[in-house]
């Protein structure tokens, strides 16, 4: 089973994303900012349904790192 502090931690990284960039849309900012299939090479894309949410969350600490450029 997955844990479930997960959740609200999760959501509250994005809430940190999205207070940054207040002008996207929800689904903009999760395909804008990551969340969508991404090309790691060119050619290859990863499918967001078998995207494991510590992947997810590694990647929005990048953002608000500022690790990953926007």
């Amino acid at each position: 089973m997955r844990e479930k502090e997960r959740i609200n931690r999760i959501a509250e990284k994005i809430a940190e994303v999205w207070t940054k960039y207040p002008d996207q849309r929800l689904f903009q900012l999760l395909f804008n900012y990551g969340f969508y299939p991404r090309a790691e090479k060119l050619g290859t894309v990863q499918d967001p349904f078998n995207l494991e949410d510590d992947l997810t969350e590694a990647h929005l600490d990048k953002i608000l790192s500022g690790e990953v450029e926007m």
